[in-house]
């Protein structure tokens, strides 16, 4: 049977050639890092752990409605940037540098609210906090 042709089956490790061996082994090395790349951008964005416990209360006596808040659980030099009510910031303080723990910093300003979210921005050791603090 001269003139008849046998089909040429192509070597499974020619140069060039893609097998199904070569994928799984192309997953199988490639998860890994897809897993481990995945996380990192949540991390990256993820906002640093605030060193204070801050409550809000209402002023007494010559201070009455105004908005006091008590930072505690770190120690060393705090300043406090803004403190956002709402659409309100206020922008009256009775001082902007402190030395923490247990120091309290005082609103100027009848705005007291219980109940409300105040979101307080301060610098503690060059590292700028965002907390939202709850008043009581």
């Amino acid at each position: 049977m001269s003139g008849a042709s046998t089909p040429v089956r192509a070597h499974a490790h020619a140069p060039g050639a893609i097998s199904r061996r070569g994928i799984l082994r192309t997953a199988a090395w490639a998860t890994p890092v897809v897993l481990v790349a995945e996380p990192a951008p949540a991390f990256a964005a993820s906002r640093p752990v605030s060193p204070f416990t801050i409550t809000a209360v209402e002023g007494t006596s010559n201070s009455a409605h105004k908005t006091v808040l008590t930072f505690s659980g770190g120690t060393g030099v705090v300043t406090v940037s803004s403190v956002i009510k709402g659409n309100e910031s206020f922008t009256s303080f009775s001082k902007t540098s402190f030395t923490a723990p247990g120091s309290t910093f005082i609103q100027q300003g009848q705005n007291y609210t219980s109940g409300a979210t105040y979101i307080v921005t301060y610098v503690f050791h060059s590292v700028t906090y965002v907390q939202p603090v709850v008043a009581a």
